[in-house]
């Protein structure tokens, strides 16, 4: 009876042990002292997530994160700082089930394309951090673009508040 009780009501699995490293970005701009977020849509749920990915050969997580943006959200930019932290998920796949660590690093927005590789399998959508907050679900997600803001609007403050990032 349990066993059919687990198959009907599946409960979320910790999410512990062994994991496959990805690396991802938090695409930023900062309008008028505002920090604003590029969100994209997953492939497969449609929920609201960050670009990430696994690194190619030779690649820096930076790199592979910066990459991602650009193949993901459409956007160009510059990685500007280390990791703000890691987050854990399930990565779903049709037959099995793999479990992910992501570097998340802040990318300031440059450039945002019409044309990107996965346009048509995406949306995207910029947020501000109390819409983020309500948008994104995976846990431990919205914590580092918490820790993230912190961090951009300090360096767009030592930039001068003149300048638009």
């Amino acid at each position: 009876m349990l066993e059919t009780v687990k198959q009907l009501w599946p409960t979320r699995e910790k999410l512990t042990g062994p994991a496959i490293t990805q690396a991802g970005v938090i695409p930023y701009a900062v309008k008028d002292g505002v920090a604003v977020y590029l969100l994209v849509t997953s492939r497969r749920t449609g929920r609201w997530i960050f670009p990430k990915g696994g690194c190619d050969a030779g690649e820096s997580a930076p790199e592979c994160a910066a990459r991602e943006a650009r193949e993901e959200a459409g956007v160009e930019g510059e990685v500007t700082g280390p990791a703000v932290g890691f987050y854990r998920d399930r990565k779903v796949h049709p037959m099995r089930r793999k479990l992910i660590e992501v570097a998340m690093y802040p990318l300031r927005v440059s450039e945002q394309l019409e044309d990107w590789p996965e346009k048509d399998e995406r949306q995207r959508h910029w947020a501000t951090l109390e819409e983020a907050r309500k948008l994104l679900t995976t846990p431990g997600l919205f914590e580092l673009v918490e820790r993230a803001e912190e961090h951009i609007l300090a360096a767009h403050e030592a930039s001068g508040a003149g300048h638009q990032a």
